[in-house]
């Protein structure tokens, strides 16, 4: 009848398994989860996993680690214009020797577009300076735009002279949906 073969089958798989089965398999999963605890891989907030989650691309160094936790601005493209290279070793005294162009040290007063883009890069951020005159600036924010504004501080943006950088009339921060920024300001009286 179909009952006692329900019940030879049931008999049958409980007596496959053995006893210690069970045991066993806690005991194997909290050794690992021990050893993904000393490796700090075990997140406590779901929106950890939920950021990565949504990752496309991992920039590691030559290693294949993570060093620093931070972005930086390596290549400038303008339009109609070679890429401008960015030196991320910079001496304070040498701004100019910041980028290079096929090879050649370029300096903002030679390329207006490039001046241009660091006067809109020191503007347009919600990125928080902390301006002290002993110490870099530190910058608190996104990572993309601190990465934007420090290529602009390095460049000296700070030190423009006054009438050559616009005064900024209001500031909309990113929006995802629009995929934009933007900041209005007055140049020139305009």
């Amino acid at each position: 009848s179909i009952q006692n073969i329900s019940l030879y089958t049931i008999a049958t798989l409980v007596s496959a398994l053995p006893e210690g089965l069970p045991i066993i398999l806690i005991i194997i999963l909290a050794v690992a989860a021990q050893r993904m605890a000393r490796q700090k891989a075990i997140v406590r907030k779901l929106s950890a996993t939920e950021t990565l989650g949504v990752v496309s691309v991992i920039l590691t160094d030559k290693t294949g680690t993570l060093t620093q936790n931070t972005m930086s601005a390596r290549v400038v493209q303008l339009p109609g214009q070679a890429p401008i290279q960015v030196d991320e070793k910079i001496d304070k005294d040498q701004k100019e020797q910041l980028f290079f162009q096929e090879k050649e040290p370029l300096s903002l007063h030679e390329n207006p577009q490039l001046k241009d883009l660091i006067i809109i890069l020191g503007l347009s951020h919600q990125v928080q300076v902390s301006k002290s005159a002993t110490e870099t600036p530190q910058l608190l924010g996104d990572s993309t735009e601190k990465a934007l504004v420090s290529l602009s501080l390095q460049a000296g943006f700070q030190s423009l002279p006054a009438e050559e950088v616009p005064e900024v009339i209001d500031d909309l921060p990113f929006q995802s949906e629009a995929k934009l920024r933007a900041t209005l300001v007055k140049r020139g009286g305009k």
